[in-house]
């Protein structure tokens, strides 16, 4: 009898053991998303093209005097082939008379006044008003001579022969009509007054021959500086 209640109750116990096996069953893997790590979205960058102006360039003028200085009464005259002069008239004469006399004029102007190292320009300018006979034609060129000694004043011994000239500028050639300016560029001839510290730029009109010799009066006739008239000699300077 207590036999067969041990092996009963064994029996129990198997059974009891195997119904808690199989209810211990492995727990069901359930399969949980992956969180993988979120790329935050970037911005591309957009190419923008601006039209930026373009400045133009700027220009600063620069200052530009012009003087105009009129030759001086007392060093603006004629001197002659037999020692004459006169500063006086109110006209001077280049080229020769009916004795074959030659006239040749002078011209004074005062730069004493110009605070400048060089000029950038200079020109002579007369007022040609008057032509007797043909002078250009019987005597030459009229020239221009630069005189870098200063003649003041004038006095008969500045006449000189146009054949020891040996620097000189061509003002009038061929022809031409009176009653108008002639003008020179002269400003190589006031730079080198200025750098020799001149106070006076001066210069001579004479005829490219001392005389045509045919006994006939030949010349130009030009405003002078102690003529009441505008048109006197002028030195225009620009600076």
């Amino acid at each position: 009898m207590k036999k067969g209640i041990f092996m009963y109750a064994l029996f129990l116990l198997i059974v009891f053991y195997t119904a808690c096996q199989n209810n211990s069953s492995s727990p069901t893997q359930t399969n949980q998303p992956t969180n993988q790590p979120t790329v935050p979205a970037t911005n591309t960058p957009t190419c923008t093209f601006t039209d930026t102006p373009i400045s133009s360039p700027t220009f600063t003028p620069t200052s530009t005097t012009i003087v105009v200085i009129i030759s001086e009464p007392d060093g603006d005259g004629i001197v002659t082939s037999i020692g004459g002069f006169d500063y006086s008239s109110p006209v001077f004469s280049v080229g020769d008379n009916s004795s074959n006399v030659t006239y040749q004029a002078l011209l004074s102007f005062d730069i004493s006044t110009l605070s400048v190292s060089s000029v950038s320009n200079a020109k002579l300018r007369i007022f040609l008003t008057g032509i007797t006979g043909n002078p250009l034609n019987t005597m030459g060129d009229l020239r221009c001579e630069h005189i870098t000694t200063d003649y003041m004043p004038i006095d008969g011994s500045e006449y000189k022969n146009p054949a020891d000239i040996n620097a000189y500028l061509t003002m009038i050639s061929g022809s031409t009509s009176s009653y108008a300016w002639k003008e020179l560029d002269v400003t190589a001839q006031v730079n080198l007054d200025i750098s020799m510290n001149k106070t006076r730029s001066q210069f001579r009109l004479y005829f490219q021959n001392s005389s045509d010799g045919n006994n006939a009066w030949d010349y130009f006739v030009f405003i002078s500086a102690n003529n009441s008239d505008e048109e006197k000699p002028q030195l225009v300077i620009t600076y």
